[in-house]
């Protein structure tokens, strides 16, 4: 039995053989960066809409305080314009 770098040495037979390890392992990880960049689009796509969700409650909270939160950026208050006056 041998003890020391030698014993653990793995032995290929080709340098395509090599190759085909290499190649194989690439594969695996470029299967595995697509499900990862699948999984982050997902969950991008879940965060944006709980995002409008969240928004359309609280809109919906502020206007039931008596507050509007129209789209309509002319009838909200311009504070700068009136300090001008």
């Amino acid at each position: 039995m041998s003890v020391g770098p030698e014993a653990f040495r793995i032995k290929i037979g080709s340098t395509s053989e090599l190759r085909y390890m290499i190649g194989k392992e690439i594969m695996k990880m470029i299967i595995a960066i697509t499900k990862i960049i699948e999984a982050k689009a997902a969950n991008i796509a879940v965060e944006t809409e709980y995002g409008k969700l969240r928004v359309k409650d609280f809109a919906k909270h502020v206007e039931g305080q008596g507050l509007n939160m129209s789209d309509d950026p002319s009838s909200w208050p311009d504070d700068f314009e009136e300090d001008w006056e």
